[in-house]
């Protein structure tokens, strides 16, 4: 029987999936899934974070595996959307539990192309529907034996504006919740890279400017991508796995072939390459942002690429703990805005 209701938010993105529920620690999970069986052995007890989940009847793997590619439009409707929130939410703690959760499209597959400010209602539910939709567990991670979380509710807000709520929701000296009205009425650039895209919002007095607001299909994948490439071609191998290249772009180092290689410029020029890309998108949205009272970078992107973020304006700062932003701002949305 399913345990207490819990509030969350799930920034299920390209790379990762966060979790929050506010006045707990926020947990990160990888977004990887892929068709069929976990190939993997454990060996000595050992115990692996890795899900089997069956879903229209088709068998998934989820969690420490190498994953299939999820950076395409339809991922955030599709089956391997659905594996991947269910595994995180049960790596996370919350298999057991009913649920309710809301999750983020990109602002440009939020709104409709062209309405400007009119929602994409169609996208919209169908991600709705997508998570909430039936999903067998066939096995736990981490020999969790608490079953699948039960989704009760599931909301959808647009990328990059769920961190607008993480900003103007703060806690008070007795740790309620309350809305500042001095942020409220501040004009703000959020500034998301994420795995697949970098969000731009732009907020002036509780409105979306959505002139200066969109999205851009660059973020830390294609970093992975590149020195993947990069590392194949150069030495000449046919296949490396996504931990590989994980600790590669984390440490600027690789072992191939029983020899510790450095790789630390091919990681730098793969993150030049994406920090000129978000930088002209930001030129054209926001130019000088001299109208605006603050430039918020969020997302995992903002630390792997933070020293070549720096000085891009002079009124900019970097999100407490970027990578939970919109997660943060998901679940204050949920708990304040929408109970």
């Amino acid at each position: 029987m399913a345990s207490e209701k819990v509030i969350l938010g799930v920034d299920d993105g390209f790379f990762n999936t966060k979790i929050v529920q506010v006045g707990k620690s926020p947990r990160i999970v990888q977004s990887r899934a892929r068709v069929g069986r976990s190939e993997q052995l454990a060996l000595n007890g050992r115990v692996t974070d890795i899900s089997e989940i069956e879903v229209d009847g088709v068998h998934y793997s989820a969690g420490a595996v190498n994953g299939d590619n999820i950076a395409f439009d339809g991922y955030p409707t599709s089956p391997l959307n659905r594996v991947i929130v269910h595994h995180a939410l049960m790596s996370a703690g919350y298999g057991g539990h009913d649920v309710e959760i809301a999750t983020g499209l990109p602002i440009r597959l939020y709104y409709r192309p062209g309405a400007v400010t009119e929602k994409n209602e169609s996208l919209i539910d169908k991600k709705t529907q997508n998570i909430m939709a039936p999903a067998s567990l066939v096995k736990a991670p981490n020999k969790a034996d608490r079953g699948m979380a039960t989704i009760v509710r599931h909301d959808v807000l647009p990328e990059g504006l769920a961190a607008w709520f993480d900003y103007i929701i703060q806690f008070d000296s007795d740790g309620r919740m309350v809305a500042s009205d001095e942020r409220r009425s501040e004009s703000v650039a959020i500034i998301d890279i994420g795995g697949r895209t970098t969000d731009f919002a732009v907020i002036e007095s509780q409105v979306v400017d959505m002139a200066r607001s969109g999205s851009v299909n660059v973020g830390m994948l294609d970093v992975h991508k590149h020195v993947r490439g990069e590392i194949m071609n150069k030495y000449d191998v046919s296949e490396l796995s996504d931990a590989v290249i994980d600790k590669a772009v984390d440490t600027g180092s690789i072992k191939l072939l029983g020899k510790q290689i450095d790789v630390s410029q091919m990681v730098h020029e793969a993150k030049a390459a994406v920090v000129r890309r978000i930088s002209n998108e930001s030129m054209r949205l926001l130019g000088q942002a001299a109208t605006l009272d603050n430039i918020i970078f969020i997302g995992g992107g903002s630390m792997g690429l933070r020293e070549m973020l720096e000085d891009w304006f002079p009124h900019q700062t970097v999100a407490d703990e970027p990578v939970f932003a919109n997660a943060r701002g998901m679940a204050k949305y949920m708990r304040f805005v929408a109970k």
